[in-house]
């Protein structure tokens, strides 16, 4: 794959941690006979920031900010 500008990599990196954390929440909502403890939940989030480093632009609430 050909290296794309910062601007539009990081715009890539963005939007497939939102994917992912849109996947968590789904997740999460789904389960009502055994739901995820805050925990287990954290470990999850963690991950996916973790894949993609991109936790300084996302607030513990899970919204995006610049």
């Amino acid at each position: 794959k050909q290296l794309a500008q910062p601007e539009a990599y990081y715009a890539e990196l963005l939007e497939a941690t939102e994917q992912k954390l849109a996947g968590i929440a789904r997740e999460v909502a789904r389960r009502k006979r055994t739901p995820l403890t805050a925990a287990e939940i954290g470990k999850k989030v963690g991950a996916v920031m973790n894949q993609f480093k991109m936790a300084k632009h996302f607030s513990r609430s899970g919204r995006l900010f610049y």
